[in-house]
């Protein structure tokens, strides 16, 4: 089913109520999209979209987020912005490894930005895979019982001005959330 972040929406309605409902119908008539990329992407874990405004949807829905989940502060949100960054973005486009907010499962999402016909950036939409469901994927060997699969990424992270291209996040089968 459809769900909306409520927290968000509460906060945008106040200032403009009739633009927040707007959005969120309009989010609410993607659900059988969702669902159809669901059904044809195995790997698909979960299905959004979330929007400048604070309005979210998620398919399938799992229950509220906390109060202080703030979409525009995810690493799926922030690749965004980091590739925009670059002068010379390409999509669709990677998060870092996270940790679910809702399940504590490690995940990756595949993310690109909703921009409007005037060029305008909207928002994010992304489709996150489990990390463990990937690694299982991995082809067998005559002797994968002497090694594992891995999922290696190197985040931009930033210390001071610089970046620091030295830091790795690694993940194994047997990892619930990233090294």
């Amino acid at each position: 089913s459809f769900e909306a972040h409520s927290t968000l929406i509460t906060r945008l309605s106040q200032t403009n109520p009739a633009f927040a409902e707007n959005q969120a119908s309009r989010l609410a008539d993607l659900t059988p999209t969702f669902a159809s990329l669901m059904d044809d992407v195995p790997e698909a874990f979960n299905v959004y979209v979330s929007l400048w405004s604070g309005v979210h949807a998620t398919y399938p829905g799992h229950g509220r987020y906390d109060a202080a989940y703030d979409p525009q502060e995810r690493p799926w949100w922030e690749a965004v912005e980091r590739e925009f960054a670059t002068g010379d973005p390409s999509f669709p486009t990677y998060s870092n490894l996270m940790v679910d907010m809702s399940t504590g499962i490690l995940t990756i999402s595949v993310v690109s930005p909703i921009i409007d016909e005037r060029g305008t950036w909207l928002g994010v939409a992304a489709v996150d895979a489990v990390v463990s469901d990937l690694l299982a994927g991995m082809p067998e060997t005559d002797w994968a019982d002497q090694t594992g699969g891995y999922i290696v990424i190197r985040p931009e992270q930033s210390v001071g001005d610089e970046t620091d291209s030295t830091i790795l996040q690694i993940a194994s089968r047997e990892m619930s959330s990233p090294v």
